[in-house]
């Protein structure tokens, strides 16, 4: 009879209910085939996640960079999307295991803390915005929850360098997604090319990134796969990494995207300024830094020596628009959510349309106030310091080959990318900020254990 039992290593049993009563319910109930499918895979997701939460994890790290939800129409599940169920169940699953497993959590760095307050101090700026209603809170929910629900399952659940090291590989994986989707993207298999009015260029897109979007996140995917060119040892492994990164060179060009190639300049220079003493380093750098030049297209030049000639998109008249907004409302800003409704209000620079802040320093300052913008900075300003003294303890032991030094250097070129791309961006709450911040608390974890160590056998020795 143990053929019978339902465990973590047979759930059969389970599964195949879950499977018969979707069956009668679509028989019996009438319900839709897209639903059944919809509740299928929920289901589906809800045993993986129990079993093992950090598959979800992967998923959802999988589509929030490629989209993939994206290229089918699938329905909601009342007002929740299927990632953002899937994002639930996994944190649930992670509070069944603290509450019925003892797992432990690292929940009470601060970080954390700071997260916590901007979350309440972004729901205070709605709850007292000049304008309040549906559309705020679904705001608050869709673009800054479900991205800080994101770091906390990163963060507990990448508790050592294996599950840094899977994270990794689903990012490289993810790399290769992004790059076929934006290819396909531009042959027109999927989405539709947006052209300004004021250039008519055709500028390489993506499911849910824009050409800027687009080239901030292949700036990112360049830096990893550097990192993991110089980690592994395999040839061929070094001759696939060295292909996407010129992959991802190719396509950030085809983007034409002046923000995404002032931060790709600023962030190779930063990568090369910290490996001038690794030789192969230096060479790829030059190799690639070539390549970018070999690869940059006329368009590009012709968008640079347009920017005079484009006023309705001049980021420094746009820019006096979210000052105009903040100095109004400097401690709890007009409220998420509010910036383009109130646009007019504030338009010193008589622009013709309204637009957004196109910068994430304003764009917080001005929806959240000057509190929520200190505090975002403060949680990337404590996690900077921390992988700083990081890498020089390990250079100081000699390990600047380690994978924690490679990819603590990536997660620092990334907030070196974020700093810079976010003066002519509005990035502050993309996907990749908050999983990238729970990599480096991962790594910053693993250094101390590994400095405790350390400690621990030498005053053995003594």
């Amino acid at each position: 009879m143990s053929i019978l039992v339902i465990n973590r290593e047979r759930p059969h049993l389970l599964i195949a209910g879950i499977a018969l009563a979707l069956l009668l319910s679509m028989v019996a109930l009438r319900i839709p085939v897209t639903m059944v499918f919809v509740g299928l895979m929920v289901m589906v997701a809800a045993v993986i996640a129990l079993i093992r939460p950090e598959i979800g994890l992967h998923v959802l790290v999988f589509n929030a960079m490629v989209g993939l939800t994206h290229i089918v129409e699938m329905p909601s599940v009342g007002p929740f999307s299927a990632p953002v169920l899937i994002e639930a169940l996994v944190l649930g699953a992670i509070f069944f295991q603290v509450a019925f497993f003892g797992r432990r959590v690292p929940f009470g760095t601060r970080q954390h803390l700071l997260l916590g307050l901007l979350a309440g101090w972004i729901f205070l700026s709605i709850i007292t915005g000049v304008q309040v209603g549906p559309m705020n809170f679904r705001e608050y929910r869709n673009l800054f929850l479900v991205r800080l629900i994101i770091f906390f399952i990163v963060s507990a659940l990448l508790s050592g360098l294996p599950q840094v090291k899977r994270l990794v590989v689903t990012l490289m994986v993810s790399n290769v997604g992004l790059l076929g989707v934006a290819a396909a993207v531009r042959l027109g298999y999927f989405g539709q090319q947006k052209i300004t009015i004021s250039q008519n260029l055709e500028r390489t897109g993506a499911l849910v990134q824009n050409p800027n979007e687009l080239a901030f996140s292949l700036t990112t995917m360049l830096v990893l796969t550097l990192c993991a060119f110089l980690y592994v040892r395999s040839r061929a492994l070094k001759t696939i990494l060295l292909g996407m990164a010129a992959a991802n060179l190719f396509v950030s060009m085809s983007t034409l995207s002046r923000s995404g190639f002032i931060s790709l300049c600023v962030v190779l220079l930063f990568v090369f300024f910290k490996l001038t003493h690794n030789l192969r380093a230096v060479v790829v750098m030059l190799l690639l830094a070539l390549g970018g030049w070999l690869m940059m297209p006329d368009a590009l030049f012709e968008r640079f020596s347009k920017i005079d000639e484009v006023k309705d998109v001049d980021r420094l008249q746009i820019a006096r628009v979210g000052v105009a907004m903040t100095l109004a409302h400097p401690l709890l800003g007009v409220g998420l959510g509010n910036y383009e409704s109130v646009f007019r209000d504030y338009n010193v620079s008589n622009l013709k349309r309204v637009t957004p802040s196109h910068n994430m320093y304003l764009d917080l300052a001005a929806q959240m106030g000057t509190p929520a913008l200190i505090l975002y900075m403060g949680v990337f300003f404590i996690t900077w310091r921390g992988l700083r003294r990081m890498e020089s303890e390990l250079k100081a032991q000699g390990r600047s080959r380690s994978f924690t030094f490679l990819f603590g250097l990536a997660v620092q070129a990334f907030f070196v990318n974020l700093a810079i791309f976010g003066m002519s961006g509005d990035v502050e709450f993309d996907y990749s900020a908050f999983v990238m911040l729970g990599m480096a608390l991962a790594l910053l974890r693993e250094h101390a254990r590994e400095r405790e160590v350390s400690l621990a056998g030498a005053s053995g020795r003594n």
